[in-house]
């Protein structure tokens, strides 16, 4: 019994040990990487917003290794408000078509772009379609920044209106008696009326007209 427990021992030793030599090994492989990138004297700042960004990276090293095809959003904007001021960069060209962005991430990666713009140099936009198989707002609204807009002769332009759906669902609980209880912080924390209410509050009107 005292052999097999020690053998037991060992395993999970050697397995321990085992893990921690290929974490350091992937930690490495991943720092040697990572090295200073040699600018030319003119170059032009090529950033494809089709790629994933991320609002924050993992502090894990080994998930932020594994992940080291994605690129931080706060990063990018920092890259392009220096991008502006290094004399080295005579232009940036930005790839929109499928540009996987939520609204307010468009906004501030459209803020940089006008930013950039604002130091005189040009800021060139390429998509080989702006809503082939939907709404093209968000690509079209973040090309609206640059100073000329290419798109691909059999590319689409597809702009669609903007709408706030509410599905009120109370009336449909109380018809299968079904009370719902939440606690509501504040008139203008309006996530529950949809639960609640059978249509809107005034706060919650407001709310959704002015944002």
């Amino acid at each position: 019994m005292k052999r097999f427990v020690l053998v037991v021992l060992a395993f999970i030793g050697f397995i321990s040990i085992l893990t921690f030599v290929s974490i350091l090994i992937v930690i490495g492989v991943g720092l040697s990487s990572l090295g200073r990138v040699s600018i030319p004297s003119r170059a032009v700042l090529d950033i494809d917003f089709e790629r994933p960004f991320v609002e924050t990276l993992p502090l894990d090293p080994v998930s932020r290794f594994l992940q080291d095809d994605q690129l931080e959003l706060r990063a990018v904007i920092d890259a392009i408000d220096h991008a502006a001021d290094d004399s080295r960069i005579v232009a940036l060209r930005a790839e929109v078509s499928g540009a996987g962005l939520g609204l307010a991430q468009i906004q501030e990666m459209r803020s940089a772009l006008e930013r950039f713009r604002k130091s005189g140099k040009p800021v060139i936009a390429f998509a080989e379609t702006f809503g082939e198989f939907g709404p093209g707002n968000a690509a079209y609204y973040l090309a609206s920044a640059c100073d000329r807009i290419y798109l691909q002769p059999s590319g689409d332009l597809s702009l669609t209106g903007f709408y706030l759906e509410h599905p009120f669902v109370r009336g449909t609980l109380d018809k299968l008696g079904i009370v719902p209880r939440f606690g509501q912080r504040y008139e203008y924390k309006n996530a529950v009326n949809l639960s609640t209410e059978t249509q809107f509050t005034d706060a919650h009107r407001e709310a959704s007209e002015h944002h």
